[in-house]
């Protein structure tokens, strides 16, 4: 089964979405925030950490959301995007 494109602009995004969080959490980028801001990174880097991941979380919903999702995947969730259409 080929993939169209819809379905793989989520996949790409997922994917490089997965890059950057495992980055942050990694400990050379702490060691690097520490590095360059020093000792006082250490209260705010898990606030930083959490706010790229909801930033950066966000358009993945919407895409999955509103533009079809992984076409031909099943899911366990309800088809809501025709409701919101109709409204």
């Amino acid at each position: 089964m080929p993939i169209d494109s819809t379905s793989l602009y989520p996949v790409i995004y997922l994917i490089g979405f997965a890059a950057l969080h495992s980055f942050l959490a990694s400990l050379p980028a702490k060691r690097l925030a520490k590095a360059h801001f020093g000792s006082k990174v250490d209260p705010w880097y898990p606030v930083f950490f959490s706010a790229v991941a909801a930033i950066t979380i966000l358009p993945l919903a919407v895409i999955l959301f509103f533009f079809e999702g992984l076409s031909g995947c099943p899911t366990p969730f309800p088809d809501t995007r025709s409701a919101w259409r109709r409204a």
